[in-house]
């Protein structure tokens, strides 16, 4: 449950941020990279906390956790090859 809060502390941070940013410039250029910022990053958080609390999103993301985890893997030994 916290991570729910996490995500609503970080999104109503984006919402917040945005408005300052509108109100100080009237620049809905500002406006829209935040909001193409959060969905690239936190929107998808959502969907993968509902599915690891159980539920199922229908969203397929599996393929690059494993990915994600093989470049993890890999690192210590490329940076021991590296130092060479």
């Amino acid at each position: 449950m916290s991570y729910y809060a996490v995500l609503g502390v970080a999104t109503f941070l984006f919402l917040l941020l945005g408005l300052a940013i509108w109100a100080k410039t009237r620049s809905i250029a500002f406006v829209v990279g935040l909001a193409f910022a959060y969905y690239w990053t936190l929107w998808g958080g959502w969907f993968v906390v509902y599915d690891l609390n159980g539920g199922n999103s229908g969203l397929l993301y599996d393929y690059r956790v494993r990915a994600a985890v093989l470049v993890l893997v890999r690192v210590p030994h490329t940076a021991g090859c590296l130092r060479r």
